[in-house]
């Protein structure tokens, strides 16, 4: 029998205990992906990312990532300790993960415990609630895109300090220390640096103010001074988007402006809405690429569905208010926390659903499948079975999804496999396996992307002949190399890759008139294409003139300072006698 010390530290109650718990488990279901590749967009944003290579290089990175340039600076700090191995960014993911879930286990235990809460009923089983709903959050499938896909620290960041700062304002309401007040102003500060989502944290604030505090009417003006501060902290998160630059490795800005509202985006978000509601509950058929069908507004049957799922939400949550607020404000921080994704889709016009935009709504779900169960089953002795069977099926999908994230090509397969009728993931997969020298496989996968395209942009077009055209370079079938991409060229006059891959292309078969020109072209088309400058270089190096083939080299790298090929040319090129000192 355990001692009465003993189930005090074990005890739910306890949260250095809880803290430890949520480590382990999230060592136990995330510890074999620390080897993982870098996959999607990790590649261009830390792998091929010069401006990581120096943390104390904050222009660099604030011109590289802008709003988010405190997510940059800590993979910057990774490339510090590490260089480019995958283990210390994604320990790092990790942990931010298992923060944040103790961080839902406060806030829950917060919830639970405040002056309007659900009273004595849930207050006793607070400490085992707030555990169920942080194991929840640690453990659902949807959260290992947050955790595995690294670039997707900017979720994870925001989400912490989001939550930090709530939680500190709770603090200082409770017990009217003013430093939980300056802490929660500067840890939403920080989430303004990390992703833009921290714009409803405001709002939030207010609504925790309204549903778990109480008020005379003489309290509101001094409640709206203390909200104040926090608003015009959320008024500059567009000014810091306004200030991205277009060479910025996320271009905010450049999705946004000047892209008019459309409602056909507006009501397929209606769906996916109806969608993330199914994958909460039932979290199956994940993937990295969703080939999700746009609606047709009012007269799509899939919207009116959806329609009558999410007013039977809001009904259920309009009808817990007077007796159950903690339930309404749950539902109610789910359609806060998807707003501004939902929204950007209507301006940005692609990219219509992904697993980490619910990163943050998932809070207000794992707090709320607790407490639901306690209010509705009661008895605590049929609770506790039924959510360890729900955490064992979420740990099973969560393990089985993680592994898909063992490298690029196992992602994109996946991807593929579930979505076999869309050209962009076989896009992706082709990408993967000409990086890791699948040419044959490489070429299989761009030819059925040029099959299944059935759009009307010739850019698109291009991009796939233009990555068609480099996968034959690699193997050294140049001829083929340049047909390909005068194929790029007829689709797209402007691409600049493919005058580059030309340029290369012409280098290697000695036709160095073409190579000259074609590089010239590349660079006219877009001033930031190193591979084009590299070619240039390489061409006055074949004509021996190097210093102007030093002075090649010397823009590529300042186009991209990571261009390896270019820094060793650079390197040779200087230990030239004409070039000697």
């Amino acid at each position: 029998m355990m001692t009465l010390a003993v189930r005090k530290y074990l005890s739910p109650h306890n949260p250095f205990f809880v803290g430890l718990l949520l480590l382990f488990l999230g060592l136990i279901l995330f510890g074999n992906s620390f080897n993982y590749e870098f996959c999607s967009d990790d590649q261009m944003i830390i792998a091929g990312n010069p401006a990581i290579r120096n943390p104390n290089n904050i222009p660099h990175i604030w011109k590289a990532f802008n709003s988010r340039s405190l997510t940059g600076w800590s993979f910057a700090v990774n490339y510090r300790m590490d260089q480019l191995k995958p283990f210390g960014y994604r320990l790092t993911n990790l942990l931010l993960h298992v923060g944040v879930s103790f961080l839902v286990y406060v806030l829950a235990g917060m919830m639970l415990q405040a002056p309007r809460g659900p009273g004595r009923e849930l207050t006793e089983r607070s400490g085992l609630i707030a555990l169920l709903a942080a194991l929840i959050f640690l453990l659902h499938p949807l959260q290992t895109q947050v955790v595995n896909f690294i670039t997707q620290r900017t979720t994870s960041l925001a989400v912490l300090f989001y939550l930090t700062a709530l939680i500190c304002y709770v603090k200082f309401r409770t017990g009217k220390a003013v430093w939980s007040y300056v802490l929660a102003a500067l840890a939403m500060l920080l989430g303004m640096f990390s992703k833009e989502m921290i714009i409803t944290l405001p709002l939030m604030l207010t609504l925790y103010e309204c549903f778990f505090f109480k008020h005379d009417r003489r309290d509101w003006l001094l409640v709206g001074l203390r909200l104040l501060p926090f608003y015009l902290l959320a008024a500059l998160v567009p000014v810091l988007v306004s200030f991205d630059r277009p060479d910025s490795i996320l271009s905010l800005k450049s999705q946004l402006v000047g892209r008019p509202f459309n409602w056909q985006y507006f009501w397929t978000e209606i769906n996916v809405l109806r969608t993330y509601i199914r994958m909460m509950l039932l979290p199956l058929h994940q993937s990295h690429h969703y080939n999700y069908p746009l609606a047709e507004g009012l007269r799509d049957g899939s919207v009116i569905f959806s329609l009558g799922v999410l007013g039977a939400v809001i009904g259920f949550a309009a009808v817990q208010f007077r007796a159950r607020r903690i339930l309404t404000f749950c539902v109610i921080w789910f359609f806060i926390s998807v707003a501004p994704e939902s929204l950007h889709v209507c301006f940005v016009n692609k990219g219509v659903i992904y697993d980490h935009w619910v990163y943050l709504a998932m809070v207000g779900y794992a707090i709320l499948m607790p407490v639901a169960a306690v209010y509705f089953l009661r008895e605590l002795k049929a609770v506790v079975p039924i959510f360890i069977l729900f955490l064992v099926f979420l740990t099973a999908l969560s393990y089985q999804r993680t592994r898909v994230w063992e490298s690029c090509v196992s992602l994109w397969q996946d991807a593929v496999t579930k979505a076999p009728n869309d050209y962009l993931p076989y896009i992706n997969l082709g990408v993967a396996q000409s990086r890791r020298q699948q040419y044959e496989k490489a070429i299989d996968s761009y030819q059925r992307a040029l099959d299944l395209y059935k759009g009307r942009d010739g850019r698109v077009v291009a991009q796939i002949l233009v990555n068609l055209s480099a996968v034959f370079g690699r193997k050294g079938n140049y001829s083929r190399e340049i047909e390909f991409a005068q194929k790029a060229l007829d689709w797209d006059p402007n691409n600049s890759q493919a005058c580059s891959n030309l340029s290369l292309a012409y280098l290697m078969v000695n036709e160095l008139d073409k190579a000259w020109m074609y590089g010239e072209k590349a660079i006219a088309l877009d001033r930031y294409n190193a591979d084009a400058y590299n070619n240039l270089g390489v061409f006055y190096a074949s004509q021996e003139n190097y210093s102007k083939a030093a002075e090649y080299f010397r823009r590529a790298l300042w186009a991209n300072p990571g261009h390896q090929q270019a820094l060793i040319n650079f390197r040779r090129v200087l230990e030239q006698p004409s070039l000697a000192p």
